[in-house]
């Protein structure tokens, strides 16, 4: 928060008036803090005070009498956070407008009013209130507020042009609250038509430097949203419904640097909604569900250093996929479900020095591609743990011969080829840790590495022995060389079993199994009927190849051993399809059985099966919206109105809706208009389905003051501001008669505005603006009189 500093009177505090008696006092300072007294009532304020502060009081809004801050000329700084505030103070609390720092924030309060009085501020909180929207033109007289905080309410209506007169603000913050994108998605953003240009800095909110949006209901993101906000440096979308980004969404924040967009449902990555961000550093996509990086995506943001797509859906990392990015400096991949990487994957990113690649389904196949690294010249940290590595070699780690800190822990590792490590001249610390090590000759130097090398091996300790029997369950770092043999090792040993699987009616599943052995022998696939007998061979059943089932044995064969690998596939999976799964290895020498047995449960994504239709009513009617829906299992049904769950009609009990039943309003009026959306939901997915609701209704319009003075050769205008469904047409009259368009009376905004240029005597009278639709007329009136200027000469 911002201090401000002035020069005052010259007369000392101490004579004018003492300090209240529960409060403390900085005469030097200027300062009364009220602070943590219980008090209810405000006590007497000294007229020399600059910095007030009333926080954690029990002052109610009818303790703010009115004049409570009169005679108060020096007033710079009010805080009244945490009392029990239900409004705004404006003048009629007496309050002085030279104030350029107010905090209101932890209160009760509702709307938004009273700041017109406050021409100074520029800074404002009003934070952890309880405001439910922002109307049109609310701080329209704040051309000096800076810092605007309005997160924590129940923000969940923004009119167009809400922020207009915010021509200083540079901090703007609306995260969690309600916000969604209504029917007329982030317009309360855009600049006004007036001044529309070709500019890149238009509009009210053009110094604006960061803006959070965060934890609000933002389902989409149309082209220009944040148009003229050239100057913005942090943009916050986190925690929103985003799955929707058009063309050109951040088009002219070409200073931003951190794009926050974590916890949405934005499933792809594209050069389209990238447009712009050329000073972009920080992006972050946690928590959403990326599948797809399209070709050239980064080409138009090539100054990223951060970016974070962990947590999503990502299964493939195709070649040279980042090669735009050459100054990036960390990647974090983690938590996706990349199951393949090519070669020179990562090419291009000289520069990154944290690559992170943790709990995805990465394989055994990372040995066969040597140069997945290659290019990394610079990094320094590469986490794989939590992966499905089974072995390594020479070839696996090419290109990143800097790695400082290598992560490979809970992966199932059965072999570390000689040299692995060989050209890691700057490893200082290596995490692996697997109790499945095939300890035969073949991994002696491992154990003799481990001891005599000076790299931090924290967890050699888990590194154990599978087999031979022998030396099953000892560290690898204690054993001998001399006990490393390469024996025969007939009985079937499982390395991997399959695991419990979630596919949608008609998917293809495939379900992994592997073993290694001395000799090769035959490999099966088992599915019980019933985990219960999968002991009892009578009650098992043998899966053999069909049309719908393929099963696949790759083999291969290194340090003396052969290593089997069982691929069940299941294609158009079907009810059927959804049993208990084991895997069976077995020689004439014995088996070994995946236990427990993996089980594949097959849903169907919820399909709505009668959607609401678009429906035209008139004002005072009733309205029903049908929507049924079907999957498995059965989904849950839900509706919201333009993006948000607040219906002005469930406010007024004007809604009627149960579970899984019809949505119907009663007396629907205006503001019931709008944009419901049904929505099926079960753990097997969402469906959505929309339907626009249009109130027909008569003319509304704003009542004209009585009277207006116009100077003379000055410009006046007349506002005739008006709401109906069917557009309506305004007709302007001057004395009864039709006024028509001259080169100095012409109409603006929709003939709302009547101009009147190089006003004169002629153009006084009374002038009254007709509103007309199919619905009816309504009509106001104003007189307009000619006064003269009068200048003053100080």
């Amino acid at each position: 928060m911002i201090l401000f500093s002035t020069s005052y009177s010259s007369s000392t505090p101490s004579t004018i008036v003492s300090c209240p008696s529960p409060c403390t006092c900085s005469y030097k300072e200027r300062l009364v803090n009220c602070s943590n007294r219980s008090l209810r009532k405000i006590p007497l304020i000294p007229p020399w005070v600059s910095i007030l502060s009333l926080r954690n009081n029990k002052i109610e809004a009818t303790a703010v009498k009115q004049h409570t801050f009169m005679n108060l000329p020096n007033l710079l700084e009010l805080t009244l956070k945490q009392t029990k505030l239900k409004h705004v103070c404006s003048k009629s609390c007496g309050i002085e407008c030279s104030l350029v720092l107010t905090i209101l924030s932890h209160n009760i309060i509702t709307t938004i009013d009273g700041l017109t009085e406050w021409p100074s501020l520029r800074v404002l909180d009003l934070s952890f209130n309880t405001i439910r929207g922002i109307r049109s033109n609310t701080f329209i007289n704040q051309r000096n507020l800076t810092e605007l905080y309005l997160h924590k309410n129940n923000i969940t209506t923004v009119n167009e042009h809400a922020f207009a007169g915010l021509v200083s603000l540079e901090t703007l913050s609306l995260g969690r609250n309600r916000i969604g994108n209504g029917r007329n998605g982030l317009k309360y953003f855009a600049p006004s038509e007036v001044l529309a240009s070709n500019a890149e800095c238009i509009g009210n909110l053009s110094k604006l430097r960061f803006l959070d949006l965060s934890r609000n209901r933002i389902n989409h993101i149309k082209g220009l949203a944040f148009n003229g906000m050239c100057q913005l440096r942090t943009l916050l979308l986190h925690g929103n419904r985003i799955s929707n980004l058009k063309d050109a969404s951040f088009y002219s924040l070409k200073a931003l640097t951190t794009l926050r967009m974590d916890d949405n449902r934005i499933r792809s990555v594209d050069m389209g909604w990238l447009y712009d961000l050329k000073s972009l550093e920080k992006l972050s996509l946690s928590r959403n569900k990326v599948n797809s990086i399209s070709s050239g995506a980064w080409k138009l943001c090539k100054e990223i250093r951060h970016l974070n797509l962990s947590h999503n859906d990502l299964t493939t990392i195709i070649s040279k996929q980042f090669e735009s990015l050459t100054v990036m400096q960390t990647l974090d991949l983690s938590r996706n479900a990349i199951v393949a990487m090519e070669k020179e994957a990562f090419y291009g990113l000289r520069k990154l020095k944290k690559l992170v690649l943790s709990r995805n389904l990465i394989s055994s196949s990372v040995e066969d591609l040597g140069g997945i690294f290659r290019g990394l010249d610079s990094i320094e940290t590469l986490l794989m743990n939590n992966n499905r590595i089974r072995s390594l070699s020479p070839d696996t780690f090419v290109g990143a011969d800097k790695l400082v800190y290598l992560d490979l822990r809970n992966n199932n590792i059965t072999s570390v080829q000689n040299k692995t490590f060989q050209t890691m001249k700057n490893l200082k610390r290596l995490r692996i840790n697997s109790a499945a090590f095939l300890c035969d000759c073949q991994l002696a130097w491992f154990s003799q590495w481990l001891r005599d090398s000076n790299i931090n091996t924290r967890s050699e300790g888990n590194c154990r022995c599978f087999h031979p029997p022998k030396l099953k369950g000892r560290r690898v770092v204690n054993i001998g060389s001399n006990e490393f043999e390469c024996g025969e090792h007939p009985i079937p040993t499982l390395l991997q079993q399959p695991s419990k699987l979630t596919a949608y009616k008609g998917e293809n599943v495939t379900l992994e199994c592997s073993a290694s052995a001395t000799l090769t022998k035959n490999v099966s696939n088992v599915k019980s009927t019933n985990i219960k007998y999968q002991h009892i061979p009578s009650h098992t059943q043998v899966i053999q190849e069909s049309q719908k089932i393929r099963i696949r044995k790759p083999q291969r064969i290194e340090g003396g051993h052969i290593f089997f690998t069982s691929f069940l596939i299941l294609y158009d999976v079907t009810y059927d399809s959804d049993d208990d799964y084991s895997c069976v290895i077995s020689n004439e020498f014995g088996h070994a059985k995946s236990t427990p047995a993996a089980h594949l449960s097959v849903y169907v994504y919820p399909t709505i099966t009668k959607q609401p239709e678009d429906r035209t009513v008139k004002s005072g009617s009733e309205v029903i919206f049908q929507c049924q829906a079907s999957g498995h299992p059965i989904p849950d049904i839900s509706w919201q109105k333009d993006g948000g769950s607040s219906f002005p009609a469930a406010h007024e009990r004007r809604l009627v809706r149960t579970q899984n039943a019809p949505l119907h309003i009663s007396e629907v009026q205006p503001k019931d208009a709008g944009v419901y959306t049904c929505t099926a939901k079960s753990v097997a997915g969402v469906q959505s389905v929309s339907a626009t609701l249009t109130v027909l209704y008569p003319p509304i319009v704003e009542k004209m003051p009585d009277k207006i003075e116009a100077v003379k050769g000055g410009n006046a205008v007349l506002k005739c501001m008006s709401s109906a469904n069917p557009a309506p047409q305004v007709t302007w009259l001057l004395n009864g008669g039709v006024l028509n368009g001259t080169t100095r009376h012409f109409f603006a905004a929709g003939d709302q505005l009547l101009v009147i240029v190089n006003f004169s005597s002629l153009d006084q009278g009374e002038y009254a603006c007709s509103v007309t639709n199919l619905l009816g007329t309504r009509r106001s009136s104003s007189r307009v009189v000619l006064v003269e200027l009068s200048i003053n000469c100080l």
